[in-house]
């Protein structure tokens, strides 16, 4: 009878280990490091991340939705991306003390993804 309770408990802590969300997985998965010109944006997670970079004074009066197309980070890789690039409301790069929100998810599901966000300040 012991034994059997004891393959219970572990088929148990099984399941409930192996039923964690992937999305869990890619929201501590990004690293970002800001340079002079540039984000350099490494992914350590099993899945493709996908970005959309914004400066945080005008993320607020813009309305946006996430895609699945670029920008974005492959799984176990990196990227960069230029100031010139982040939008800002001008046609001006971002300069070094602005703050930006990188906004970020996986295609795990589609049709609602888990949109994680990390404020970096240039």
């Amino acid at each position: 009878m012991k034994t059997t309770n004891f393959i219970y408990f572990v088929l148990i802590i099984f399941m409930l280990i192996s039923c964690s969300s992937p999305l869990d997985s890619i929201d501590n998965s990004l690293s970002i490091e800001p340079s002079n010109s540039k984000l350099k944006i490494a992914n350590s997670s099993n899945e493709t991340i996908f970005l959309y970079v914004v400066e945080q004074e005008v993320a607020a009066s813009i309305n946006w939705t996430p895609h699945f197309g670029d920008p974005k980070v492959l799984k176990n890789s990196s990227t960069t991306i230029n100031y010139s690039e982040i939008y800002n409301g001008s046609n001006e790069p971002v300069n070094s003390g602005d703050k930006v929100i990188i906004y970020y998810w996986d295609s795990t599901n589609k049709s609602d993804p888990k949109i994680f966000n990390k404020v970096i300040e240039l």
